[in-house]
This record gives structure tokens, C-alpha cells and sequence, in this order.
């Protein structure tokens, strides 16, 4: 049975058969290091925090999300980390440069750049509208 590297380390543990340096090569006792509880991770949705509670409702994949974009609706994805980060697409008129429709992004410092998804945006099933 393969063992995970914590199961090791507490069979080895119990033996006291492992010795511990901090950084600054001060010695850490079995006693000690037995006692360190480690911080639970709670999971921080920042991509969510700038929106409201009916705009994270609906989760879609990104199909999906292309269709909302199509229609002129802006859309996130949960698993960006950046705070209040959407896309939209945006359809060039008579007075643009460009000649086919784009998408872009409002980062979370603000700005509006070109955007490109990515290989993991586009099997992501975690997209989103915002309002």
C-alpha cells in the first residue's frame, strides 16, 4: 500500500526517529512539532466579491458563455482570481478600426484590455453573467 508523505512522516514520528531545523538551525523537539496544528484553507472567491448574490447564480460552460456575449451580457468565470474581472465582446460600427467582432476584459486594475481564452476558460464550467 503506497503511503502520502504526511502518513510517513507520523509513522516516523511516533518513533522519533526524525530531527527538524528552522531556519535559523535552531532544533524543533518531536514534542513541538507534534503540537503545530496546521491553518485550515478556506477556499477565497475574489472573482466573485464585486458581484451580487442573483449575478453568481448562474454557472454555465463556456458555450454558453459565448452565446450570453453574443446577446451583449458581460461574463466571468468563478475561478478568476482577479476582483470584479468580466469579459465582453464588443462589435466594431463604421467609426472602428477594427472589422470583426472582439473580446475584451475589465481587469481588476480597471482597464480594458484584449482578451484571448484560454484551454482551461474554455472547458471551465464555472462562467458566469454580470450585470
Amino acid at each position: 500500500m503506497n503511503k502520502t508523505i504526511a502518513e510517513k512522516v507520523k509513522e516516523l514520528l511516533d518513533k522519533d526517529e526524525m530531527t527538524f531545523l528552522k531556519p535559523s538551525k535552531n532544533k524543533i523537539t518531536i514534542e513541538q512539532l507534534r503540537q503545530i496544528k496546521p491553518t485550515p484553507r478556506v477556499k477565497q472567491n475574489t472573482a466573485l466579491e464585486g458581484l451580487s448574490k442573483i449575478q453568481q447564480k448562474t454557472i454555465m460552460n463556456f458555450g454558453q458563455a459565448i452565446e450570453a456575449l453574443e446577446q451583449g451580457k458581460k461574463v466571468a468565470r468563478e475561478g478568476w482570481n482577479g476582483k470584479g474581472m468580466w469579459v465582453n465582446l464588443q462589435v466594431p460600427d463604421e467609426h472602428s478600426k477594427m472589422s470583426l467582432p472582439y473580446a475584451y476584459m475589465f481587469t481588476a486594475c480597471k482597464n480594458q484590455v484584449p482578451w484571448l481564452a484560454s484551454q482551461t476558460d474554455m472547458f471551465a464550467k464555472d462562467w458566469m453573467i454580470v450585470e
